[in-house]
């Protein structure tokens, strides 16, 4: 089965579920989707009446529109990108690819606070900012000012209607490239980027391996070694309880790459 469910009784009323899948089951928009429409099953289970679920679109749309999308625009736009681009941007040498690390930065209000506050006054997302000082750390850490790094885009096309009910893999990993003029203000960087982040979404379904094959790399050179993970999709006060009774707490969905150093913002 692609799917293990297994319960541990902790207390009288505590429990301990543990959902294990593959990654290529679904991805993190995805969960919030089922456990919804499972709290509906099981409080419809509880009151005795029937269960109201809307007809999700099935996941086969999705690969229908990928078959059909042209990559001819894609092939022009990742080749500018990455026009010049002949070296991969290390990661601080205590990372290695057989102990592969992973940074969670969880922030708390306050910090959340400030970080929104602070995109707002330099006309940028909180996702761009993080990704921009990612790319001003590595750059001071490998004294290039030219650096790549990926991230984890949603995937879900916007011209498909009501993708994001759709349970599924969707996301993609893509590089992110960054130039770090040392004069450079961070605000102009941040708004830079902001910039490359809009157009780049419209590209945001290219195979890596194909993008690969358009860089100037050695295949036996990968993209990027470090990964950026910016979470922030909304979960339902539904996707939170099964019925009136039961509330889902301490919710943990970890992510695993192999890539070196995985940064992930939550």
């Amino acid at each position: 089965a692609l799917s293990r469910f297994t319960l541990a009784t902790m207390g009288s009323d505590e429990h301990f579920f543990l959902w294990s899948l593959p990654d290529l089951q679904m991805d993190g928009w995805s969960w919030p989707i089922v456990f919804a429409e499972v709290s509906e099953i099981y409080g419809a289970s509880v009151e005795g009446r029937s269960v109201s679920l809307e007809d999700a679109r099935p996941y086969h749309d999705y690969l229908q529109w990928l078959e059909s999308h042209d990559l001819s625009d894609a092939e022009a736009f990742w080749k500018q990108h990455l026009a010049g681009f002949g070296h991969v941007t290390p990661v601080p040498t205590n990372f290695s690819h057989r102990n592969a690390s992973r940074v969670v930065a969880e922030a708390h209000a306050t910090v959340e606070g400030s970080l929104a506050t602070t995109a707002r006054r330099l006309r940028t997302t909180p996702g761009a900012l993080v990704q921009a000082a990612w790319g001003i750390l590595l750059s001071a850490a490998s004294g290039l000012d030219d650096v790549i790094f990926g991230t984890a885009f949603s995937g879900r096309p916007a011209e498909i209607d009501d993708v994001g009910g759709i349970v599924g893999p969707f996301t993609n990993n893509l590089p992110i490239r960054i130039k770090a003029i040392p004069q450079q203000p961070v605000a102009e960087l941040a708004r830079q980027l902001q910039g490359d982040l809009f157009v780049l979404n419209a590209y945001q379904h290219t195979p890596i391996t194909q993008i690969q094959e358009w860089s100037e790399l050695p295949w036996s050179e990968r993209l990027f070694e470090s990964l950026v993970v910016f979470q922030n999709y909304q979960v339902s006060d539904s996707a939170r309880r099964l019925s009136d009774d039961i509330a889902i707490d301490d919710f943990e969905g970890p992510i695993h790459t192999n890539y070196p150093l995985t940064l992930i913002a939550t």
